[in-house]
């Protein structure tokens, strides 16, 4: 008779020590290595947490410094407009003054300063420079005397558009809104002429160094 067949025995089951062995590589890569990339991952992934949450951060500060931006635009505005008020105001009250007494003789024009023709030209020299430096090139300047008028004409450098009036013209010319228009101040003004221009600037110094000086100073901080 043939030999009786025997039953197939259960595949034999892996043993503590076989089960403590480390796993083989994967797709040829140690495992080591493996969790090395893992650990670089995980370092990356905080980084660009972090890198997000700086941005969001710094998106708040730009947000909050255009308010602050726009706010400022807005009180400066205001106050430009105060000043304009304060500045027609005062040319108002210098062309309104008191006229001569009739028994006095009307003088055509204030009495000039008498100054030396060395500072007058130092002076001329330093409103040149404060208009070319800053980019001031249309200027209008109302009042003053002929010879002051005639000293700021042959004076002022010749890249700088000037306009001279005289302040008792009776039609005030208009200019162009980028032409900045100055008041002498000190000087025969009348009071059409002084209204005619609300947003002007006003100095009130008679003579022509001072004057000078101080458009100088104001060019300079505009």
């Amino acid at each position: 008779r043939p030999p009786p067949t025997k039953a197939p025995s259960a595949p034999a089951r892996p043993t503590a020590t076989a089960a403590a062995q480390p796993s083989p590589p994967v797709a040829g890569v140690p495992r080591e290595l493996l969790l090395a990339a893992e650990a670089d991952r995980d370092r990356l992934a905080a980084a660009l947490q972090s890198a997000e949450a700086e941005r969001a951060r710094l998106a708040a500060a730009l947000v909050n410094a255009l308010a602050e931006r726009e706010q400022a635009l807005d009180r400066l505005g205001r106050l430009a407009g105060r000043v304009a008020e304060l500045e027609d105001k005062l040319a108002r009250a210098l062309a309104g003054r008191a006229p001569v007494p009739p028994s006095e003789p009307a003088p055509s024009h204030a009495p000039e300063v008498s100054e030396d023709a060395g500072a007058i030209a130092l002076a001329l020299g330093r409103f040149n420079n404060a208009c070319l430096l800053t980019g001031t090139r249309y200027l209008a300047i109302v009042g003053g005397s002929p010879s002051y008028r005639e000293q700021l004409r042959e004076g002022v450098d010749k890249r700088i558009d000037l306009r001279l009036v005289a302040g008792d013209v009776s039609r005030p010319p208009r200019f162009p809104e980028r032409t900045r228009v100055v008041i002498w101040g000190a000087t025969e003004l009348d009071h059409s002429v002084a209204a005619a221009y609300p947003g002007a600037w006003i100095i009130p110094h008679r003579g022509i160094t001072r004057f000078l000086d101080e458009l100088s100073r104001r060019i300079d901080g505009s």
